[in-house]
């Protein structure tokens, strides 16, 4: 039996928490989805809405793959699969990197156009980027190296 740090468990909350978090923003795209055929009758060409429905599509099911990537994730960090940590840094820094993107456009959307969407937008991006810090600052630790059997290799020569 694999004895499991601290961190292993702050680490796989993390992971549920990004998980927890994609699937409400899945759900609200899914609603947005249900309703935007009825914004035809609003006065908004069809082209509009079928755009916005692609788009809504679209998001609604990249939310829920993430979702269900971040709970594998959470999976494989409670059974010490350790590929888990090599595609967790690929993965949680590419996000880093386009949350970084993000903050800076919605930073910009709220200055100029300070709307519920653009500032919940940067709230929710904002608490992505300091949930995904962590998850980095915790693969990184070398308990959680070692927990993954990933930790540095010395030369014995």
């Amino acid at each position: 039996m694999i004895e499991r740090p601290r961190s292993i468990i702050i680490l796989i909350i993390l992971w549920l928490l990004l998980a927890s978090i994609y699937i409400i923003l899945a759900q609200y795209s899914a609603t947005l989805v249900l309703d935007i055929p009825a914004w035809q009758f609003e006065g908004l060409h069809q082209d509009v809405v079928s755009m916005l429905f692609f788009g809504s599509l679209m998001s609604t099911i990249t939310w829920f793959v993430f979702a269900g990537m971040f709970i594998l994730f959470a999976y494989g960090t409670y059974k010490a699969d350790n590929w888990i940590w090599t595609t967790g840094i690929i993965i949680i820094t590419t996000f880093l990197a386009v949350f970084g993107l993000m903050i800076t456009s919605f930073i910009i959307t709220v200055w100029l156009l300070p709307t519920n969407f653009s500032t919940q937008g940067l709230s929710i991006i904002v608490i992505l980027t300091f949930i995904d810090l962590g998850i980095i600052y915790q693969l990184t630790r070398p308990k959680i190296r070692l927990y993954f059997n990933v930790a540095g290799r010395k030369n014995s020569d």
